[in-house]
C-alpha cells in the first residue's frame, strides 16, 4: 500500500480499533497504545454529545485519540498537535487510510499560537507524558522518552497551551498519575481553572493509580 511506503512494515504494529474492524498503525519502538487512551476517548464521548464543537488532541501521536473521536463523533471539527515529526506524518497516514477529516499540525504546544487562534477550542484531549525528567528510567527510544517524560513539554506547558486554545465556555480532558495531583491544582489555579471533576482508571491499585481530569474555567 502506498501510504505505507514511508515507513517499513518492520518498524510497525497494527492496531485495531473498536469500530467496524478498522486498523491503524503504531511504531513499535514508539509508545504503545495503552488502556488510558481507552478509557480517555470513553470518558470524552460519555461526556459530549455529537454537537458541533471544535477539538483539539494536544500531543497527538500516531493520532489515534483524534481518530476514536472522529468515527464517534461526526459533527466534530478535529485537530492534532503533534511535536515528532515521525509520529506527525504516521498520524496523517493513519488518517487518510480511514478517510478521515482531520487536521493534524506538526508544531510545538509551547507554540501554539503560532498554529491556533485564542479561545478556538471547545474541547481539549491531551495524553501527556506522565513523568519528570527527575523520575523513572529513561526509554533508550526516543520516540518512546519522549512520550513518557517531559522532555519536550511539562505539565505547566500544557496547563498554558490549554489556557490560551480553550474557549470561555470549554472544557479539557487529561491523564496524569495520581501523585502528579497537587501540582496539577497548583498550576491551574494560577491561570483560573479548576478540576471539574476525577474519573479513576485503575482505582484498585493504590500505587500507580491514574486519573482522568476534567478542567474548567473558574466562574465568578
Amino acid at each position: 500500500m502506498q501510504m505505507l511506503d514511508k515507513f517499513p512494515e518492520s518498524e510497525l504494529l497494527k492496531v485495531e480499533l473498536p469500530i467496524d474492524n478498522k486498523v491503524i498503525y503504531q511504531l513499535k519502538r514508539g509508545q504503545s497504545v495503552c488502556d488510558d487512551t481507552a478509557r480517555l476517548v470513553e470518558t470524552v464521548l460519555d461526556n459530549h454529545e455529537n454537537t458541533e464543537k471544535n477539538v483539539i488532541d494536544l500531543g497527538s501521536g500516531n493520532g489515534i485519540i483524534a481518530i476514536m473521536l472522529s468515527l464517534y463523533r461526526s459533527n466534530w471539527r478535529i485537530s492534532g498537535l503533534e511535536i515528532q515529526p515521525e509520529l506527525f506524518h504516521l498520524s496523517c497516514m493513519n488518517r487518510d487510510l480511514l478517510k478521515l477529516d482531520i487536521n493534524f499540525t506538526e508544531g510545538d504546544l509551547k507554540r501554539s499560537e503560532l498554529f491556533f487562534t485564542e479561545k478556538m477550542f471547545d474541547l481539549i484531549v491531551a495524553n501527556p507524558p506522565y513523568f519528570s525528567l527527575k523520575s523513572g528510567k529513561a526509554s533508550p527510544y526516543p520516540e518512546k522518552a519522549l512520550s513518557r517524560q517531559e522532555i519536550l513539554c511539562n505539565m505547566a506547558d500544557l496547563v498554558k497551551s490549554v489556557k490560551y486554545l480553550m474557549s470561555d465556555e470549554g472544557e479539557a480532558f487529561f491523564v496524569y498519575p495520581e501523585q502528579r495531583e497537587s501540582e496539577l491544582k497548583s498550576l491551574i489555579k494560577k491561570v483560573d481553572l479548576k478540576v471539574a471533576d476525577k474519573i479513576f482508571i485503575n482505582k484498585n491499585n493504590l500505587k500507580k493509580r491514574m486519573i482522568i481530569y476534567r478542567i474548567n474555567y473558574v466562574k465568578n
